[in-house]
């Protein structure tokens, strides 16, 4: 199916559900499927966005922005991970939980509103990996009309860049949680630490890095220079690990 076949039946899936919540990162998918749904269904939308601490002030920033260039009704969400002691033990149900957190608090939010359909960004490629927050969404019944159309994140990122959003090309962001290594506690100082230390690598035009959180060791992305070794120590990592993401 060519690329245009396939915006059609996501034209027509947008069209069937009326009005939607979109659960929105600010991401490459749920970007795309912000912008392109707001074609469609034009004012029966609104993004409903997470700023609990597992996720980067930066995304959260650049989400609000992205959404009010649309003119979309952006309504900002706590759901608690932090409070949740099964959330914070961190075993690998970790993103089962979280999303089961937030797309209850996002079908809250759309019965209040008379949305129809509450929506995720997974797309085609998700269906390869292990994901446990996937199985959330079905189990809430959160609709994944980037999959029902058949598309990837090649044809995501070619079809974000016809349409000129800055998103085409944003690297794979993660949540901050994903930083902890399964079963080490999640705290705040531990995703404080994370975001200031991927902070540092951005500042620097590093976009696409990743920081493991070892207690007083860091892993990241690959050896840089002294700057970075000296303000990861002043956040507390004795020591700095470099390893080349996958």
């Amino acid at each position: 199916m060519k690329n245009q076949d396939k915006q059609k039946l996501l034209s027509d899936i947008l069209k069937n559900y009326g009005s939607v919540a979109i659960a929105f990162s600010g991401g490459v998918d749920s970007s795309f499927l912000l912008a392109f749904a707001k074609k469609i269904l034009k004012n029966k939308i609104i993004a409903v966005t997470s700023t609990d601490a597992i996720h980067s002030q930066k995304e959260i920033d650049f989400a609000a922005d992205f959404a009010k260039k649309l003119n979309i009704k952006h309504i900002f969400i706590n759901c608690g991970q932090m409070e949740s002691l099964e959330f914070q033990a961190n075993t690998q149900k970790r993103c089962y939980i979280c999303k089961k957190l937030i797309f209850k608090k996002i079908k809250n939010i759309a019965l209040s509103y008379k949305i129809k359909r509450v929506i995720h960004g997974e797309n085609r490629d998700d269906l390869k990996k292990i994901r446990p927050g996937f199985k959330a969404a079905q189990e809430l019944n959160i609709a994944s009309p980037l999959i029902d159309a058949g598309m990837d994140k090649k044809i995501i990122r070619e079809l974000s860049k016809e349409m000129e959003l800055t998103t085409w090309n944003k690297p794979s962001i993660s949540c901050l949680a994903t930083s902890i290594p399964y079963n080490s506690l999640i705290t705040y100082k531990k995703l404080n630490a994370i975001e200031s230390a991927e902070n540092i690598l951005k500042n620097l035009k590093i976009s696409t890095c990743k920081v493991i959180h070892y207690g007083s060791a860091a892993q990241i992305l690959k050896r840089l220079d002294k700057i970075i070794l000296k303000r990861f120590k002043e956040l507390g990592f004795n020591k700095v690990d470099f390893k080349k993401l996958d």
